[in-house]
């Protein structure tokens, strides 16, 4: 009987135990969960900050049972360290669990930035139930919130918290919000779109240091300024957790470096999901993708290579959606500008809508759209296959919202 051992309760290492019990029913299969409570999703915890959901809402799998009855072991402890040879981790609880195959799904962690009173009371990450818990019982109609961080994460945090108090500031250290993923002109319809909303927007902007006020804190700025808070949520990035891997003889870079079967340098060992560092569909080069949607696709695909069902991982698209206050932007593959290619824009700052499309020779390799959704499954399935764009190249770099007519057009053939 194959014992299978999955360090890593998310969504990527929920989905890899659920792949692995349907190929092989009779192999044992154990969960390692590094958190206290049933196994939940990381993305659903701002839906907790704006009470959408109670806590059992964030749960991936529901019913206490559901585990015991698919005969998944789930384990609770941190693993402290992974030996090689003789096929075993170490937990924080002195336990030590032995495998024939193991998947390291252990996603991110958060970066914190070096300011001096990050650790006072009324300073959170919203990265687990407890930081999301304590955030709720302190956020109120008049509370005044800062959020460090206009990216992705910091985003969506922002969204849930405007939900609850019109007193927020986002403070962005770099010129652009969510740079990660939006362009420039992106960027700026964002900024504009939540200053209409009542959002204190400042770029280029960073906290050097917070202290106690009496019951509140005061956040010293770069430019000289300084804001007072009732509630500061630290939102500056994260890595991937791979801390426990060190001397294990695993090769890391910026996370787990995989192949396109999702082994490791160790042929028993596999890694998935946010910690992993694997192809990209468009590059070809390594890169982690710490979105949660490729975090499912590499449990299921990592899971049916550890099982014996070989597939070939084509890579994962570096795909992004947000949507803040119904404002809705995405980004896809290549939305960069490359050496070679071409590039065509249509930009309506009135209506918030934008549309970019980027092409290489005769294909869509990229795009970003803010302020529609219509062709949004169009759009990638352009991007991720190799279809040419024949006489749909011209008309689209003319008028890139002419996406849905390419796609009927060329559908036909």
């Amino acid at each position: 009987m194959m014992k299978y051992v999955i360090v890593g309760a998310g969504p990527c290492g929920v989905t890899a135990a659920e792949t692995l019990r349907a190929i092989d029913p009779t192999g044992r299969i154990i969960l390692i969960d590094g958190e206290g409570s049933f196994p939940y999703g990381r993305m659903s915890l701002p839906y907790l900050l704006n009470k959408k959901i109670e806590k059992s809402g964030l749960y991936l799998r529901k019913g206490n049972s559901y585990f015991l009855n698919q005969k998944i072991e789930v384990v609770k402890g941190i693993v402290e360290a992974l030996l090689v040879s003789s096929n075993t981790i170490r937990l924080n609880t002195g336990e030590c669990v032995c495998f024939d195959k193991l998947l390291i799904a252990t996603g991110s962690k958060p970066v914190n930035p070096m300011i001096e009173g990050l650790q006072l009371p009324g300073v959170y990450n919203c990265w687990n139930i407890d930081d999301a818990q304590k955030i709720a019982n302190r956020l109120e109609k008049n509370s005044k919130v800062v959020v460090l961080g206009g990216g992705f994460i910091g985003c969506i945090i922002m969204e849930a918290v405007n939900f609850v108090t019109a007193n927020l500031t986002v403070l962005e250290a770099s010129e652009y919000m969510a740079g990660s993923m939006l362009d420039p002109v992106a960027s700026k319809l964002l900024e504009d779109w939540c200053l209409k909303k009542g959002i204190n927007v400042l770029t280029s902007s960073q906290a050097i240091s917070m202290e106690s006020n009496g019951g509140g804190l005061t956040i010293f700025l770069n430019d000289g300024g300084k804001l007072n808070a009732d509630l500061v949520i630290v939102a500056t990035g994260v890595v991937p957790s791979i801390n426990f891997l060190r001397g294990s003889g695993i090769k890391v870079d910026i996370g787990v470096l995989i192949d396109h079967n999702f082994q490791t340098n160790i042929n028993t060992i596999f890694a998935a999901g946010d910690v992993a560092q694997g192809r990209d569909f468009s590059t070809q080069l390594m890169a982690v993708h710490a979105i949660q949607t490729t975090a499912v696709e590499h449990g299921r695909i990592a899971a049916l290579n550890m099982g014996g069902r070989i597939v070939d991982y084509r890579g994962s698209l570096n795909m992004r959606v947000l949507d803040i206050l119904g404002l809705v932007l995405c980004s896809f593959g290549h939305w960069k500008e490359i050496d070679g290619g071409e590039s065509s824009f249509k930009l309506d700052k009135t209506k918030f809508r934008y549309t970019l499309l980027n092409f290489f020779e005769n294909r869509l390799i990229g795009a970003l759209t803010v302020g529609w959704t219509g062709s949004l499954g169009i759009i990638r399935g352009f991007i991720q296959t190799p279809m040419k764009l024949g006489k749909w190249k011209q008309k689209l770099i003319k008028d890139p919202n002419l996406i849905f007519k390419a796609y009927i057009d060329k559908s036909r053939f």
